[in-house]
């Protein structure tokens, strides 16, 4: 059986304690590009929208 294509992913949004690792590997998988990240005040949590 063949994986399904996606075409389109309307909107993500994706809380994290690690935002390298994070969105490194939403980008590795799936091409995601981030467009909004917003960092906590640790500068390395906190949530991004693809």
């Amino acid at each position: 059986m063949e994986s399904p294509h996606i075409l389109e992913l309307g909107g993500v949004v994706r809380d994290f304690t690690d935002c390298h690792k994070t969105i490194g590997w939403y980008t590795e998988h799936f091409e995601l590009i981030p467009i909004d990240v917003q960092l906590r005040p640790d500068g390395n949590s906190g949530r991004w929208h693809p």
